[in-house]
C-alpha cells in the first residue's frame, strides 16, 4: 500500500494493538516511518 496518502493509511483498517510491517525507501524515508509509527501507535478511537 502506498502510504503517501493518509486516506490510504486510514483505509487499511488496522486497529490499535495490531501489528503492521512498515517499509520505506528514498529521501525522507526515515522521517516518514517515524511519523507513521507515531500515528499508528496512538489509539485514535479512544476518547480524550
Amino acid at each position: 500500500m502506498d502510504a503517501r496518502s493518509i486516506l490510504g493509511v486510514m483505509a487499511m483498517g488496522a486497529r490499535h494493538g495490531e501489528e503492521v510491517l512498515l517499509t520505506a525507501d528514498g529521501d525522507g524515508s526515515d522521517a516518514a516511518l517515524d511519523g507513521l509509527v507515531a500515528l499508528l501507535s496512538r489509539d485514535l478511537d479512544a476518547e480524550e
